[in-house]
């Protein structure tokens, strides 16, 4: 005769089911080879634990539901029974926000995005947490992405603000600063064009990547993020280290073919500096000498002195502007900014790089006037050793810093630019996030 199980070893047999689940669970969006691996080891043992379980209350029969149904969804297909599993779940134990979490996570994956939020919207009614937040900010993502034009926008800063107060609901959680890292990614993207949400994003990652819980460094997506940010800056040494990362840690995310790409371009604009946009030698003299006829500073520019390429210093530099003629347009890698050659007086070339307007805003051989100048040198790794360097002006705020012919520029000339390539950029990833659901 069997001999009853003691309370104490019934819940530790509870406990290690649970375990068993949630650590399956953790692992169901990761691109990792080797989380897949440990997803399935965790799987099997949590089918056993749970196989042994027998409810005895209807608190463990909700429990066992949410248990099943959550082992059930933590393979990559949305899974009908994992549904009906999850919904009996919160029938049975409808003040439990880890299964009204748990449903929400299931029909979003079933494509029932109105059904999700609405899951989520109870689990908040019941207690604001820091899990319910990340994944109704999320999910807002992921809605905005089918939203009619202008009606993601209200979706997108709805994600960011839901992700701010997850963060600040446990700011040691590494998964928290990810989710906060790609709303401010989402925010540029689809309603501020700001470079400052480039630079949270970044921050929010970096965070991420070092938190106490739940640290993000192992994660293939955070070195992705990382590196579509980093771009976006101008960081291209640094978003080519993260691409590489990202491609060891999941080789089928394509980072590595992005990567490519990203020093192909850097390849592409140090050629084209270093040609002055091939121009014949004698359109550069013409240009260079109308500059040179032209008034230094425009009269636009008040209380700066003018400048030449050669004498600024790296940084901004507040006091100065400097004229040249733009030689070349560069499809850039990404969305943002828009690059073009320019040439000034002296014949010096430099990378033009503007963020925050349309392509119609400058063109090929007019002249352009930067006010209050950033300059930047940008030093990219080549594989196989040595690297690129390039003389980069970046314009942050076009509105006030940039002259086109003599003149600021139009207000419709000042908005998102749009990739003019027919290649698609690379877009920002994040393990059960908006951006590939």
């Amino acid at each position: 005769m069997e001999e009853p199980v003691g309370r104490d070893e019934r819940e530790a047999e509870w406990e290690a089911a649970a375990a068993e689940v949630d650590a399956a669970y953790e692992l169901h969006d990761s691109y990792s080879a080797e989380h897949k691996l440990l997803l399935a080891q965790h799987a099997a043992r949590a089918h056993a634990l749970l196989a042994a379980l027998a409810p005895a209350s209807a608190r463990e029969r909700a429990q066992i539901a949410l248990l099943r149904g959550k082992l059930l969804d933590s393979s990559p297909a949305y899974s009908a029974e994992a549904e009906a599993l999850l919904t009996r779940a919160v029938k049975l134990e409808p003040r439990s926000i880890d299964a009204w979490n748990a449903l929400a996570e299931c029909v979003w994956k079933g494509g029932q995005l109105e059904l999700a939020r609405a899951c989520l919207d109870e689990a908040l009614r019941v207690r604001a947490t820091c899990g319910s937040l990340c994944q109704l900010s999320m999910l807002l993502r992921a809605m905005s992405g089918s939203a009619s034009d202008g009606a993601d926008v209200p979706l997108v800063l709805d994600s960011l603000r839901f992700a701010k107060e997850a963060v600040a609901l446990d700011v040691e959680c590494g998964r928290a600063w990810f989710v906060l890292g790609s709303a401010c990614l989402a925010a540029f993207f689809a309603a501020t064009r700001e470079v400052h949400d480039l630079r949270s994003a970044l921050k929010a990652y970096h965070r991420a990547a070092s938190a106490a819980r739940r640290p993000q460094e192992g994660c293939a997506d955070l070195h992705y993020n990382r590196a579509i940010v980093l771009q976006y800056l101008l960081e291209y040494g640094q978003a080519c280290c993260a691409f590489a990362s990202a491609h060891r840690l999941a080789p089928e995310l394509g980072a590595g073919a992005h990567r490519a790409a990203l020093l192909a371009f850097a390849r592409k604009c140090a050629e084209a500096v270093a040609a002055r946009g091939h121009l014949p030698r004698k359109r550069l003299q013409q240009l260079a000498a109308a500059l040179r006829a032209a008034p230094d500073p425009p009269p636009a520019a008040v209380g700066l002195h003018g400048a030449q390429l050669s004498g600024l210093a790296l940084g901004s530099n507040d006091r100065a502007c400097v004229s040249a003629s733009v030689v070349a347009e560069l499809v850039p890698a990404a969305q943002t900014p828009l690059c073009y050659v320019c040439v000034d007086r002296s014949g010096d070339a430099a990378l033009l790089c503007v963020y925050n307007t349309v392509p119609s805003a400058i063109s090929v051989l007019q002249t352009v006037c930067v006010l209050r100048p950033d300059r930047r040198a940008l030093l990219v790794p080549l594989d196989g050793g040595g690297e690129l360097q390039l003389d980069v002006l970046v314009v942050e705020e076009p509105a006030t810093q940039l002259l086109v012919q003599g003149a600021a520029l139009l207000p419709a000339h000042v908005g998102r630019a749009r990739v003019t390539s027919t290649a698609a950029p690379a877009p920002p990833r994040a393990s059960g996030d908006s951006f590939d659901r």
